[in-house]
């Protein structure tokens, strides 16, 4: 991949991750995700292949952060008890 498609993936993945409730999970599809942030452009190929990657990785961290913010509410409750 040349050093301007990894410059844009970046800018678009951190543009993304400035979003401190990513509102999607590993099985949303990426034009949904694109659109919820205005960008109106389609990545394909290797491009394509490398954003999806790291958006997966970012609805992975969120979804973790949820469950565990759960976890962490639900033993909090139980100790309050």
């Amino acid at each position: 991949m040349e050093t301007e498609q990894r410059i844009r993936i970046h800018q678009l993945i951190e543009y993304i991750k400035q979003d401190p409730e990513f509102p999607f999970d590993i099985h949303d599809e990426l034009e949904d995700i694109l659109a919820h942030y205005g960008i109106s452009l389609s990545l394909a190929g290797e491009e394509g292949a490398a954003f999806a990657a790291e958006v997966k990785e970012i609805a992975q961290e969120a979804q973790t952060r949820e469950i565990t913010a759960q976890v962490l509410g639900e033993i909090d409750t139980d100790n309050q008890s």
